[in-house]
């Protein structure tokens, strides 16, 4: 029972801690690539390379849009 409740404190606690955009997409970015290591593990092949390149562009697209938003937005760090 106890368990249940840590792991949905640490869940409530994650979420309160996105409190800026800049948050947010960090956030969604540990998601992404979270999803896409899962999938490459279990992949082999053409598959687990095209995971491995959606990881690598996914991370290098969100440093370009941080890097926007950094650059019209400095308030956001």
């Amino acid at each position: 029972m106890s368990d249940k409740v840590t792991k949905k404190e640490s869940k409530v606690s994650i979420i309160q801690a996105v409190k800026s955009p800049l948050g947010f997409l960090t956030l969604a970015m540990l998601i992404l690539e979270g999803v896409l290591a899962v999938l490459a593990s279990k992949a082999s092949g053409t598959d687990f390379t095209v995971l491995v390149y959606g990881m690598i562009s996914g991370f290098v697209l969100m440093l370009l849009i941080i890097g926007v938003l950094v650059i019209k937005n400095p308030d956001l760090l």
